[in-house]
């Protein structure tokens, strides 16, 4: 029985990897960025990935050398094109339908956290959108408040503790404290960081999204139980578990109950629970229970709007080193887009190809 249906995998098997390096072969040939200018491709599988993730600023002296427009070789020299240009970003932000995030960026996420608000596109993302708007945010700033109290109170002992080790005990410390304390009031959140740590920040946490990304550009490869796969279902099963049993307990609550249940808690599960439930939103744009479970998987992932409190902007110069480190260093470095179709993206500032012709626009 076995060997039925080992024998027609040992065979297909082959055939499949040589289609997909010929593919890639074929793609990089012909593909429309061949002639833009960008570094050297290191390494036929890793590309440029392993020394842009060794250094956060090496797109910074890409864009000095080669201008706001440029190459560069993803996973197995997939080549990508990154770009500061202005008029270019308002194009692929304007139109999210046709640029869109990169699927084995998509799958990966999905896989972690469902269907949430940083992985679906269009009507989807439009119709979960309400439930994290500036009146739900505003909702958050006595939690905000508290936590960022709580998250200094705990930085400040940890780093007493380890003399010199500041940058990794805010690292260490802040993820695990305020994330989980403003998504999710419970009392429960050991059970998510120990899984979430395992996954994100283990040794060998690199290592397990390396293998996540290959199986997202080759979709067979998600039969095989490749390293890093137990650590994904264990932590997409403790949020989902932990998640699900307290959507289950508010919506036992009814009517009025509810609402005053709600309007007691400010953190942000209940904050989201209470808009998709409030009474003047249709039922066509409520969010399905899978879909608000599946946000906060998404959040534990990507992180939390900060809303701009009156109170805070009537300190100037705390918002403008804000504002500076963020612009500096920003939280997302950059974000995968693909388009999905044809399209022509202009551009302010033309490049100049390996050839020395000049373009305005990308086909």
């Amino acid at each position: 029985m076995i060997s039925k249906i080992l024998f027609p995998l040992a065979v297909t098997l082959p055939f499949y990897l040589l289609l997909q390096i010929f593919h890639l072969v074929y793609g990089r040939l012909t593909h429309p960025l061949r002639h833009i200018a960008g570094p050297r491709n290191p390494s036929f599988i890793l590309g440029n990935l392993k020394k842009m993730t060794d250094d956060t600023q090496l797109t910074e002296k890409w864009r000095n050398e080669f201008g706001r427009t440029f190459k560069f070789n993803g996973l197995f020299s997939i080549s990508h094109f990154h770009t500061t240009d202005v008029k270019a970003l308002t194009r692929i932000l304007a139109h999210s339908s046709i640029y869109q995030r990169f699927t084995a960026d998509g799958d990966n996420t999905r896989r972690l956290s469902g269907d949430s608000l940083i992985v679906v596109e269009t009507g989807d993302h439009k119709r979960q959108n309400p439930a994290f708007g500036g009146a739900q945010i505003r909702l958050l700033t006595e939690t905000f408040i508290q936590n960022a109290e709580r998250l200094r109170d705990t930085l400040a002992s940890q780093v007493a503790q380890e003399k010199g080790a500041a940058g990794h005990v805010m690292g260490k410390a802040g993820e695990s404290l305020i994330v989980l304390s403003l998504i999710l009031q419970t009392g429960k959140p050991n059970k998510l960081n120990d899984a979430f740590t395992n996954l994100l920040h283990s040794p060998n946490a690199e290592l397990y999204a390396g293998f996540r990304i290959v199986q997202s550009l080759f979709p067979l490869l998600w039969l095989l139980p490749v390293p890093g796969t137990k650590a994904s279902e264990t932590a997409r099963a403790a949020v989902f578990d932990v998640v699900n049993q307290i959507v289950s307990e508010r919506k036992n609550i009814e009517g009025s109950e509810l609402e005053k249940a709600l309007s007691e808690q400010r953190d942000l599960l209940s904050v989201m629970i209470k808009a998709n439930v409030s009474a003047d939103r249709p039922e066509s744009q409520r969010l399905s229970d899978a879909e608000v479970i599946a946000q906060i998987p998404g959040l534990l992932l990507a992180g939390h709007e900060r809303p701009t409190m009156d109170e805070l902007n009537s300190f100037p110069y705390l918002e403008s080193v804000v504002r500076e480190t963020l612009r500096v260093h920003a939280p997302v470095a950059f974000v995968n887009r693909m388009a999905i179709e044809d399209n022509v993206l202009p551009l302010s500032q033309p490049y100049i190809d390996t050839k020395g012709k000049s373009h305005d626009s990308l086909t």
